[in-house]
């Protein structure tokens, strides 16, 4: 999978190579190493507009992703994840893991609604498929 990263929040320094190689590592078994996506970080005030713009909430929230369906010759592009690193940032200390840990299970969330699950229709599969991807994150951080 390829990840294109646009940082456009100025409050947290992210380094994206760990990050990056976490969800790599704990997706390889979806097959999606054809696949490209875009990885927007930004700010609470950003993601309070993307929210109340596109699903009528007018609160932050951690991640939000938006799903394209273009093929090119050479891979296919899923789509956008916008997350709230301000939010990832206390999540992180809530939860007692790294930045980079929530970063990347923010970013497999993302991944998972890309690929079509909606953990707010099915009946968990979406949740089951992020419990298994998220025990393989935490083996490969420690």
């Amino acid at each position: 999978m390829k990840i294109n990263w646009h940082n456009l929040q100025r409050k947290y320094l992210i380094k994206v190579e760990p990050i990056e190689s976490y969800v790599k590592d704990s997706i390889g078994f979806l097959k999606l190493d054809d696949y490209e996506i875009n990885v927007i970080l930004v700010g609470n005030r950003k993601i309070k507009e993307i929210n109340k713009e596109y699903r009528n909430k007018s609160s932050e929230t951690d991640v939000i992703s938006f799903s394209v369906d273009l093929d090119y010759p050479d891979r296919k592009f899923l789509g956008d994840i916008y997350i709230c690193v301000e939010v990832a940032v206390r999540q992180a200390k809530a939860y007692g893991h790294s930045v980079d840990c929530e970063l990347a299970i923010l970013i497999i969330h993302g991944i998972l609604h890309l690929i079509g699950l909606d953990h707010e229709v099915d009946n968990g599969e979406m949740r089951l498929i992020e419990d298994r991807i998220n025990e393989r994150l935490f083996n490969i951080i420690k």
